[in-house]
């Protein structure tokens, strides 16, 4: 079960920077960091609800050009990757890190996050897996279909994490 450390401090919804981290034998490390309240929105965007979201993995796909579905979710990329390491066995937390959406590279540079391996505040493209087909479009298939894609996006992030950690699956 993950848990979310400090929720309400500062109250939520809060703008700012947030990070996942996973605890295993004696190491604790980054897996994601991001932010919540940068874009121009009339709705007051909290890094708890960004969280949940995350951990929720409620979408599967990023729309593309001309809504193709060209690439996995950040949602899903981060919730599917908190669900591996906890059937790895590692301890998963939340963190509302910084008041300050603006801050989310320096805290990316500062955690060295697993999913943003190359210093980027953008997930790696790696872990997106791009199709040009726009094979992770879900709105019009059967469930039996819909069920289907999201196994492959958890195969493919099991492997992802796989090779990263270097542990068995």
């Amino acid at each position: 079960m993950a848990t979310f450390e400090n929720p309400n401090d500062p109250t939520q919804p809060c703008r700012g920077g947030y990070g996942w981290f996973a605890r295993g034998v004696g190491a604790e490390f980054a897996v994601y960091v991001g932010n919540a309240g940068s874009r121009k929105s009339p709705w007051t965007r909290g890094t708890l609800a960004r969280g949940v979201e995350e951990l929720g993995r409620g979408q599967l796909s990023a729309s593309g050009k001309n809504d193709r579905a060209e690439t996995l979710d950040t949602n899903f990329i981060v919730g599917t990757t908190l669900h591996l390491l906890e059937k790895r066995g590692f301890a998963r937390s939340w963190r509302h890190l910084s008041d300050h959406p603006g801050e989310e590279r320096q805290l990316v540079l500062d955690h060295r996050p697993l999913l943003q391996r190359d210093g980027s505040t953008a997930i790696d493209r790696r872990c997106k897996h791009p199709e040009d087909r726009g094979t992770w479009k879900l709105r019009t298939l059967s469930l039996d279909r819909k069920v289907a894609l999201i196994k492959q996006g958890e195969t493919l992030l099991d492997k992802d994490l796989t090779e990263v950690l270097g542990a068995p699956r």
